[in-house]
This record gives C-alpha cells, sequence and structure tokens, in this order.
C-alpha cells in the first residue's frame, strides 16, 4: 500500500505548522517564555504537565528494600480481603460445589485470593481486556454472564503495554463500567495521533506546550523528554477525556498516584489492587534480556523486586520509592526536604512508559510503506537517532543514585531506563510474588504472536522460562512451548495450569503457586486480531472488540449445564481447600480432568499456520454446548493498522525533531 497524497499533504501540512527547535519554540510562543526555566513550586491543583517543587517530610530514607511487601499495599489488601467475602460467597454459591463454602470464606486470610492479569497489545489488548474484565462485573447487567462477581471478588489487577491502558483508565475512571467508557468517555474514533485535520493544530500545540514545559526545566536536561512524553499525553486525551472537573487539560496535572488513590472505590477498597508494569533497559544495553528486572508502578510506589540493572537476584540489591516523589534528587538515600519533587509519575506518563513499543511500531511501518523514498530515509534518519539518545524509551530520575555502590549496577546513572512491559511478555509475574499469596490468576492474552495477530502463549512460557533460569524466587505453573500450545488447541480457550500443587517451578510446600487460568483471545462475535498499530476504532469496531473479550471470558454463554462456572468455582477455592485439608471433591476432580492441562506432548511437526474461523465456536467449547450464544456477531471492520501507522510515521518524524 502506497502513502496517499492526501496523508503526504497532511504530513506536509503538520511538518509546517510547527517549529523543530527549541530556539522556534521559543519564538513562536509554544514555550511562553525563556528556553528554560528552573523548577518551581506551585499549588497541586495548578495545570501544568511538568514536575513542580515542593518540600517533603524526611522518613528513615526514601528507599524500600528487601522482598516484603509494602505497609500500603498489605492494609490495602487486608481492607479488600474483609470487603470481597460477601460477593465471592454470593459467587461461590451458584456454582452448586459440595464444599462447605463458609468454611472456605471464613476469613479473609483463608479465603481464595484472586488476581486479574491482561497482556499487551496495544488498543487490541486494551479493548480485549475491558470486555474480559467487564465479564467479571457483576454491575455488567444486559447478559447473565456466569462470570459476573469475579471483578467483585478480585485481590488484584494488572496489566502491561495495552493491558495496563484497560487497568489504569479503569482504575482511574473509578471503575466505571467499561462499556459506559465506550461510549462516554475514550472517543477512540479519533486516531490517537490524527484526531482531524481541523483539530491536529490545537492537538499538537497543547501536547508540544505540555512536553517542551518538562523539557526546558533549569538546569538543563533535569528532566529528559522522550517520545513516551508525547505518547503518554496523547493516551490521556483518550483515557481520560472525561470528565473535565476531574482531568482538567485531559490529565494535563494527573498524576497516576492521584488519580487512583483518589476514587472512591479504591478508598473504599471496593477496586482490586492496580499494578501496571514495565521493563528496565540495562545500561549501555539495547537488547531486552529474558533477566531484565520487572518495574511495578502502583498507586503507592514504584520499584522493581529483582536486581536494580538486572540479571540474577544475588547480582544487586533491589528497591522501591513512593511513586508520588519519583523525580526527586535523590543521593544515596538522602533528600533534601525542601527541594522535593512532584508530578513525574503523571498518569499519561506512568502508561506510556508501560507501552512504548514505538519506534518498534514505526519500524514496521516503515518496512511497510513505499513509493516516498525521501520521506523514508528521513525517517530512518530519525529512528537512528531516537535509538542512539533513548529517546524512544521512558527516562525516570534515577532514586537508586549513589546508593549501595559496590553492589548496585545502577548506582551511577542519573536516569532508570524502562521500556514496553510487552517486550518480555511478563504479565503473570506480580502474581507469581510468594508474599501476595494469590490462588488463582485470571490471565487475558490478547497478543498477536502467530502471523495473524493471534495468541500462542508465549506470555505464559516466557514467565514459566524466567522462573526455571532467572528468578527461583517465584513458583510457577509448568506449561507446555507455544508450539505445544498450539498443537494442543489450547490457545482457542480456556485452559488451568498448576492443578496439582505440585506441578510447579521451585516448589515451595509453605506457599504454594497460584493456578493460572489462561483465556485467551478467540474470534467467537468479532475478528480481534487486529493490529497493534491500529490507532483508531469507529463505535461498532470498538464494541464488538470489547464484546469478543466478554466472550472469551464468558465462553459466550454455550456451556451447558453450569459447567464453566463450576469448574472456574473449582480453580478458585482449590488452594484454600489445601490450606483446609479438605480433600478434593469429585466433581472438581472431574473439572480438572477436563480443563487442566495434564502434561502432554504432541507432535508439532505438521500442525498448520493457526488462523481460527472468524465468528466461530472453539471445537472443546463445542462439545460442551448446545447453541444458544449470549452475544450475536458483530459486523467486522477493518484490522490493518497501515494507515494509522503511516500517522504515526509523520507525527514520529515531527517528534524526533522536536526532541533531536
Amino acid at each position: 500500500m502506497k502513502c496517499t497524497a492526501i496523508t503526504a499533504l497532511a504530513i506536509a501540512s503538520i511538518a509546517h505548522a510547527f517549529p523543530s527547535s527549541p530556539e522556534e519554540l521559543a519564538a513562536r510562543g509554544v514555550l511562553q517564555g525563556a528556553k528554560f526555566h528552573a523548577l518551581h513550586s506551585r499549588d497541586e491543583g495548578e495545570l501544568s504537565y511538568e514536575p513542580y517543587n515542593t518540600t517533603c517530610e524526611i522518613r528513615n530514607g526514601f528507599i524500600r528494600t528487601g522482598q516484603e511487601l509494602s505497609s500500603n499495599e498489605t492494609d490495602y489488601i487486608n481492607a479488600r480481603m474483609d470487603k470481597i467475602i460477601d460477593p465471592l460467597r454470593n459467587w461461590l454459591d451458584g456454582a452448586n460445589l459440595s464444599y462447605d463454602i463458609e468454611q472456605l470464606t471464613n476469613n479473609a486470610t483463608n479465603a481464595p485470593k484472586l488476581g486479574l492479569a491482561v497482556s499487551g497489545g496495544g488498543y487490541r489488548s486494551m479493548l480485549g481486556g475491558a470486555g474480559f474484565i467487564s465479564a467479571l462485573d457483576n454491575r455488567n447487567t444486559s447478559l447473565d454472564f456466569e462470570t459476573a462477581g469475579l471483578l467483585q471478588s478480585a485481590a488484584y489487577m494488572t496489566g502491561l503495554s495495552g493491558g495496563s491502558w484497560a487497568v489504569s483508565g479503569f482504575a482511574a475512571q473509578d471503575m466505571t463500567p467499561f462499556w459506559q467508557l465506550n461510549d462516554d468517555v475514550w472517543k477512540l474514533d479519533e486516531n490517537i495521533f490524527w484526531p482531524g485535520i481541523l483539530d491536529a493544530y490545537t492537538y499538537f500545540k497543547e501536547i508540544f506546550e505540555d512536553v517542551a514545559a518538562k523539557k526546558h526545566v533549569y538546569p538543563e536536561d533535569s528532566f529528559q523528554t522522550q517520545i513516551t512524553d508525547f505518547w503518554g499525553r496523547a493516551l490521556s486525551y483518550h483515557l481520560l477525556a472525561e470528565p473535565e472537573e476531574k482531568f482538567p487539560g485531559y490529565g494535563r496535572n494527573t498524576t497516576f498516584s492521584s488519580a487512583i488513590t483518589g476514587a472512591s472505590t479504591f478508598q473504599s477498597h471496593e477496586m482490586p489492587y492496580p499494578i501496571v508494569l514495565a521493563v528496565e533497559r540495562q545500561p549501555n544495553q539495547l537488547i531486552i534480556g529474558q533477566n531484565a528486572s520487572i518495574w511495578e508502578m502502583s498507586p503507592y510506589e514504584w520499584g522493581t523486586f529483582g536486581p536494580l540493572g538486572g540479571g540474577n537476584a544475588q547480582d544487586s540489591p533491589n528497591g522501591f520509592i513512593p511513586i508520588e516523589w519519583a523525580g526527586t534528587s535523590i543521593v544515596n538515600d538522602e533528600v533534601n526536604t525542601t527541594d522535593c519533587v512532584k508530578g513525574l509519575d503523571n498518569f499519561g506518563f506512568v502508561i506510556g512508559s508501560s507501552a512504548t513499543l514505538f519506534s518498534a511500531g514505526v519500524q514496521q511501518a516503515n518496512a511497510s510503506i513505499t513509493g516516498f523514498d525521501v520521506f523514508q530515509r528521513a525517517l530512518r534518519d530519525i529512528l537512528g537517532d531516537f535509538s542512539e539518545s533513548m529517546d524512544d524509551v521512558a527516562l525516570w530520575k534515577n532514586p537508586f543514585y549513589g546508593w549501595e555502590n559496590d553492589t548496585n549496577k545502577i548506582a551511577q546513572e542519573t536516569n532508570v531506563v524502562l521500556v514496553d512491559g510487552g517486550l518480555n511478555d511478563e504479565n503473570l509475574h506480580p502474581h507469581l510474588k510468594k508474599e501476595r499469596q494469590v490462588d488463582l490468576v485470571l490471565a487475558y492474552d490478547g497478543s498477536a504472536d502467530t502471523t495473524y495477530s493471534w495468541p500462542n502463549g508465549t506470555s505464559l512460557y516466557a514467565t514459566y522460562n524466567r522462573t526455571i533460569h532467572n528468578d527461583s524466587g517465584r513458583s510457577m505453573a509448568n506449561v507446555p512451548t507455544p508450539d505445544q500450545i498450539v498443537a494442543q488447541g489450547l490457545n482457542t480457550r480456556p485452559t488451568f495450569f498448576g492443578c496439582n500443587a505440585t506441578d510447579v517451578t521451585n516448589y515451595d510446600e509453605a506457599n504454594k503457586a497460584p493456578i493460572i487460568a489462561y483465556i485467551p483471545a478467540y474470534p467467537y462475535v468479532y475478528p480481534a486480531n487486529t493490529s497493534t498499530f491500529k490507532l483508531a476504532y469507529e463505535a461498532e469496531e470498538s464494541a464488538g472488540m470489547i464484546a469478543n473479550g466478554e466472550a472469551a471470558m464468558s465462553l459466550n454463554g454455550l456451556v451447558n449445564d453450569g459447567e464453566w462456572k463450576r469448574c472456574l468455582a473449582c480453580a478458585l477455592v482449590d488452594r484454600s481447600r489445601e490450606r483446609n485439608n479438605i480433600d478434593r471433591s469429585p466433581e472438581c476432580q472431574s473439572c480438572f480432568n477436563d480443563w487442566c492441562w495434564n502434561g502432554d506432548q504432541v507432535d508439532t511437526a505438521d500442525v498448520p499456520e493457526y488462523e481460527p474461523e472468524i465468528n466461530s465456536v472453539p471445537q472443546f467449547v463445542q462439545d460442551r454446548s448446545d447453541g444458544s450464544a449470549l452475544i450475536q456477531p458483530y459486523e467486522s471492520g477493518a484490522v490493518s493498522g497501515l494507515y494509522s501507522a503511516t500517522v504515526l510515521l509523520a507525527v514520529t518524524s515531527l517528534v524526533g525533531a522536536f526532541l533531536l
């Protein structure tokens, strides 16, 4: 496909409309003043994207070390577990198990602990993940999902890359139901980087002004800006489009910490504890290794349980700081209390940091566009400069500077370099933390692993491999290779892994690994294998994507006799059953015989390319169905992301000029 004359004209118009150098920016009013300005104090509610100076109360240092959870997280989860007992019992009672449900849920410590995980994959994963969560929400009364109520029973929800947009957007919007967000807030029909020829000038001018203010804080490079800043601000124009009184300027001064901790459902512990993930790129490295450390961003803190700088656990210490103080100059865990900084954890910058798979998208698009050789060469030059200058990553001020110099690999690094959490497929990682004591993970996979952009379990296998080779402190259910998953059809329907507590890596009797219920995307009612780089969805398209995510989790109501709910309930209570020394019931053993991977290996030599039929039903589900579906197929829209990627190229060239 060739770039059209209209697109070429649009590119030229944008490039002409915006200056490329700081001097031009200042001259044309974009900086609204001098090239550089000192970091200033301001009221917390002042409408500005740049971080700001404030005072802070020193405690025993800012850095929290060790493998234990923070007291804030522990306190929240304890209160959350008290809150979920009633909805959990109500849902389990509806499954009609023969267990004594009251015995299995008689206190917050003993009750089953459920985690939700959403994979990466741009808007594709955000929308499919939204449907996955929607199918668990008992407020979704339009359809009678057997799975409804599990959201109200969940302790944690995590996401990376596009999955972080679903989780974070849902949390920041105070758990407003996803269908309402899609209808009233997101405005996904407006391309994230091309909102329309008439609106583009105002849109880009506002974003450039925001990032310019952060870029030109004195002294120079106090806060280096990258493409992540633009990306995050653009995302906020969708995820925080409404309400204006809560997110003025599309979240211009909305921080991740304040947006979530200020939500009424968080304050009342109605919300599963949200965590989003990014991956640390090791100093002087361009490739993301399997042993790269995974960084967690939660409402209270930011850091890693892995070794700072990556590698094996014994190679370097770990640590966290309060996320609201990210951006503060901390040297050897010492802070000038009159010179603290807030605002770096801007909501858009956090979710942009979890989804910085930007350069890869640009490169893919660049390889796909023909006919404009000069344009291509210019973009390749920009991309090369991006890699050299680290503009395609997210740079966070290093709070571990000068700390533990003998063992800390990043002790002399000014910044922590974070990249897209999807680059090492680790959305399950937080749920395997033993101290979190998760019993069941519902893991939605909307990845584009195969030729036709469907999941094949690569994320499962990546985390499994990590626990074997680089993270012996975590235990995970044994899983097969992606080739085996496809050959056995395990990526067409839900599959349980780790049903026997000893069938795991790094078995720990005292801290058993959770059962993983793998929920892959499948085209029940919509072709949900859209491109990661599709940056706009018409109303019918986004509705179809959400509905398909609901169908993937609920199996579209096709399984007879309550079997899906019963078997999910068996998986949810199984670790609690073991804690209470109760034998597994015959009904649950029957469920596990059918729904758990049994460890089989098959010949993968002649397995055809995986390409499921649109609006079909997996054979495993057909065998348990009378054919009465809850959701009818949607009309399918275009699945290509090429036009969006073309616009992405144009805007990236513009942003590149600004950054360089």
